[in-house]
């Protein structure tokens, strides 16, 4: 997690404003199969909610929730 923060405050030093894309499932929306997916799992939510409140105390300007 500690390269996402610095791309953040990176990006927001440069003027930006980063807006990273946080998910619970990984691959959702690609080209994964359900079959994959569904073997895959989620995360939990907290994890979720967390990782944004870490990317907006960086200086993340929003996150996009992929649910």
């Amino acid at each position: 997690m500690d390269d996402w923060v610095s791309l953040i405050e990176f990006t927001v030093a440069h003027g930006l404003k980063p807006k990273p894309e946080v998910g619970i499932q990984w691959g959702a929306g690609g080209d994964a199969s359900v079959e994959e997916l569904e073997a895959a799992g989620t995360r939990d939510p907290k994890w979720l909610i967390d990782r944004a409140n870490t990317f907006l105390d960086a200086g993340a300007h929003a996150c996009h929730l992929a649910l």
